[in-house]
């Protein structure tokens, strides 16, 4: 029976566990997704194809 006093985490933490997920390996692959975003976001700021500050990021007068 479930428990739905149990936190998010810890419910999650037993799904990888009965799917059989290694909780190393899925850190390990979240850490290079979130570098990678970051990779991206910083050469498209740089290309000055990001305007997620309205015209002043972008505005090269």
């Amino acid at each position: 029976m479930t428990n739905f006093a149990e936190t998010p985490q810890r419910m999650n933490a037993g799904l990888l566990r009965t799917c059989g997920v290694d909780r190393e390996a899925l850190d390990h692959l979240t850490g290079e997704l979130v570098s990678l975003a970051d990779g991206l976001l910083l050469d498209h700021h740089r290309a000055g194809w990001l305007d997620l500050a309205g015209p002043a990021l972008t505005d090269r007068r």
